[in-house]
């Protein structure tokens, strides 16, 4: 059947495909990618960090890292160079075992924090478990070796000196050894000096040398009194020079008596070289750092600076740790 223009009226509809009608079929990347994605979520986008972003920083964590390590310290030097040590050397030695034990907790949680994976989105926030175990460690090495010097130079003389007694206007030619045998420290008659060609070295790693304190004229039955150094003397040969014996003090001079029994025994081993040398005896020798009256450590001066040792160590330390944290966040917030 035709119309009035002669087409026929049943010619089949024509349908243009999508590609020459200008658009994509569901076929192409394009329509795959469209209708795939119909009715799902948004893929999330990746956080990106602009250009001069503002960095946070929680602020528990600082104060933390400026208290923690410093409390350490104060801890670990208190336990060492306190009267703890010399009376109760078991709970010095059970505080810096704690410390020790913290220290080691802190290693292995910063290993594991550092071997641990990173996934995608991880947090910029800085780590402060390995930044704590290193301050930490410097914190515990450095009130240790602190600690332990400060006892070794004030803590321990001082009790020393406040166990024992002190002995004023000895003689050494009248006087035993065996008579001051609880001597902490001697406070010599005036013209009492050293006789220096009667001294002598014994060597073993270093040079320990001792010569006989006499107060001239007669010689004393038995040398009981000497004053020690360390390489200032020459070895089997006369020669001393250890403290002040080239300007002794015309009022006597102090002899601080040797307690360590480490030494001691060295010192020992010189004397015997003397006696062999010079044919004298010495029953009951005491050894003693030559000092004038005006060097030789008063107790109460040792207490006096021990305390302020103490005093600078902790509040110089607050500041070493205050620094160090600065120093982290400078460059932290500058990278």
């Amino acid at each position: 059947m035709a119309d009035g223009w002669g087409l026929p009226l049943h010619l089949p509809l024509q349908r243009e495909s999508a590609e020459e009608a200008g658009y994509a079929s569901p076929e192409s990347n394009y329509g795959v990618a469209a209708w795939s994605s119909y009715g799902s979520a948004e893929e999330p986008k990746k956080p990106t960090l602009l250009r001069g972003a503002r960095k946070r920083v929680n602020l528990l964590p600082v104060i933390l890292a400026i208290l923690f390590p410093w409390l350490v310290f104060a801890l670990i030097y208190t336990a060492m160079a306190s009267t703890l040590h010399y009376s109760y050397p078991t709970w010095a030695y059970f505080v810096v075992s704690v410390g020790a034990l913290v220290v080691v907790c802190l290693l292995f949680s910063s290993i594991a924090h550092i071997r641990a994976p990173r996934g995608a989105g991880t947090s910029e926030e800085p780590s402060w478990i390995v930044f704590y175990t290193f301050c930490v460690l410097l914190a515990f090495t450095i009130g240790l070796v602190a600690g332990e010097a400060s006892y070794l130079k004030y803590t321990k003389p001082w009790f020393d000196m406040t166990t024992l007694n002190v002995y004023r206007g000895v003689d050494p030619v009248v006087a035993r050894g065996q008579q001051l045998m609880d001597a902490g420290m001697i406070k010599f008659m005036p013209g009492v000096n050293l006789q220096k060609n009667m001294s002598m070295g014994f060597q073993d790693g270093g040079l320990y040398c001792v010569a006989p304190i006499t107060s001239g004229g007669e010689p004393p039955v038995t040398y009981d009194f000497w004053a020690i150094g360390k390489d200032c003397c020459k070895a089997s040969a006369p020669g001393f020079t250890c403290s002040n014996t080239r300007h002794p003090n015309p009022l006597g001079m102090v002899g601080v008596r040797l307690l360590d029994d480490h030494d001691l025994f060295y010192y020992q081993m010189a004397v015997k070289q003397a006696e062999a040398a010079y044919g004298i005896t010495a029953a009951h020798p005491l050894f003693l750092t030559w000092r004038s009256p005006q060097e030789s450590d008063d107790p109460s001066i040792l207490l006096e600076k021990s305390s302020q040792s103490m005093q600078n160590w902790l509040l110089g330390y607050f500041g070493v740790q205050l620094a160090i944290v600065i120093l982290a966040m400078f460059f932290y917030f500058k990278k």
